[in-house]
Parts: C-alpha cells; sequence; structure tokens
C-alpha cells in the first residue's frame, strides 16, 4: 500500500484526525528544522520555531482550501517565523560548533571547508542566509523564495547576488589568508 499523500492527510487531519496531523509532522519536520537552523544558526531556537511553525499550520488548517498545499503552506511559515524570531540576529564572528563533526578529525580539511561555510553564512544577515538555503539547498525558485517571505522578488534576487558575493570574498579573503598574501 502507498504511502498516503499530504491531500489526504491532511482532509482527514481537518476532520480531526490527530494520527494524520502527526504523519504530516513527521513528513515534514526534518526538513523544518534543517531550514530553521540555516536561517537561525541556534539549534534550540530552531526547535522553538519549527514548533511555532507547525502549530501555525494546523490552525490554519479549517481555512486550507487546497489539501495537497500544506508542504508550501508550512514553508511559508516557517520562513516567516524564522526571519521574524529575536534568535535569528546576526552572529557576526561567532560561529556554533557542528555537534556532528567528531572531536577526532577536527583538523581534517573536510571539518575545516565546513567550519568556514559556517563562518561565512554566520557573518549574513537571516534574511540573506535564508534567500541561499531556499535557493539552493531547496531548489526553490526566486518567485516562490520572494512569495515565501513576503518581499518582491527584486529583493530576492539582490540578497542572492549580495550573499552570492559576501560568500566569493570571504572565501577569497580566506584563501589569501592562508596563503600568506595581504588583499588589497
Amino acid at each position: 500500500m502507498d504511502a498516503p499523500t499530504d491531500g489526504s492527510l491532511v482532509a482527514r487531519a481537518k476532520a480531526g484526525d490527530q494520527d494524520a496531523f502527526a504523519a504530516l509532522y513527521e513528513r515534514h519536520s526534518l526538513w523544518a528544522a534543517k531550514m530553521a537552523h540555516a536561517i537561525i544558526f541556534n539549534e534550540h531556537v530552531a526547535e522553538e520555531v519549527v514548533q511555532e511553525a507547525f502549530f501555525q499550520a494546523w490552525r490554519r488548517l479549517p481555512s486550507l482550501r487546497r489539501t495537497d498545499s500544506f508542504g508550501p503552506l508550512l514553508h511559508t511559515i516557517l520562513v516567516r517565523i524564522a526571519l521574524r524570531t529575536r534568535g535569528a540576529e546576526r552572529h557576526t564572528n561567532r560561529v556554533t560548533e557542528d555537534k556532528d563533526v567528531a572531536v577526532s578529525v577536527a583538523w581534517s580539511h573536510e571539518v575545516e571547508e565546513r567550519m568556514a561555510v559556517r563562518d561565512a553564512l554566520a557573518r549574513l544577515s537571516p534574511a540573506h542566509r535564508a534567500v541561499l538555503a531556499l535557493r539552493y539547498l531547496q531548489g526553490y525558485k526566486e518567485t516562490e523564495i520572494a512569495r515565501m517571505m513576503g518581499c518582491p522578488a527584486g529583493t530576492v534576487r539582490s540578497r542572492l547576488f549580495f550573499a552570492r558575493r559576501h560568500m566569493a570574498e570571504y572565501f577569497e579573503i580566506q584563501t589569501a589568508h592562508n596563503a600568506g598574501v595581504a588583499l588589497r
């Protein structure tokens, strides 16, 4: 038997089936956690954002016309909550340690690259991290990101441009620093 679709789960949840909403949570919670963390960089605050997003999505179920649109609804709610959450403040010069990285390999090249990416991302605003994550990790189009974030598509393009430029400049400086070259 095939797994139920989001549409059938939403229809059942609208009728009061709590197990159906639990199934929607199981299906979408990993994406939600990854996205919230990509924007916020604070695991505990990201967990709260995910919970709030699911709560708001649950509250909006009765007004959801298209039962197959639960995913986009949740994505929009989550991104907007994450962007306005106090924990999403810019963390300049601060990188949280990645718990998934074993201490024994902390000096490996792969770990150094991961930490450099996290450091560069931490220097961006939450809005710039969000557009990068939505575009390059989730594969959304600029118009879809604009709808989720509640801003014009031109703003999304501008944020993408700035974020990519910042990342490139950061890595150019890091590469020069590691090579012992002073940039002007």
